[in-house]
């Protein structure tokens, strides 16, 4: 997938954050995140601080 803001830039694979999954321009820095991949990553956050009490 190329970088929506710069055309001629490859985005690679890495992640934001533990467990989340995203594609990164090495470039601008910018991170694209799939919605499903952000929902399923944010259910699992509330659930965790559901167990902890947080």
């Amino acid at each position: 997938m190329r970088c929506p803001k710069d055309l001629n830039v490859m985005l690679e694979t890495g992640q934001l954050t533990a467990g989340l999954a995203a594609e990164c321009c090495p470039t601008c820095q910018g991170a694209w995140i799939d919605s499903e991949t952000y929902q399923a990553w944010q259910t699992a956050q509330l659930d965790t601080e559901l167990r902890l009490g947080v």
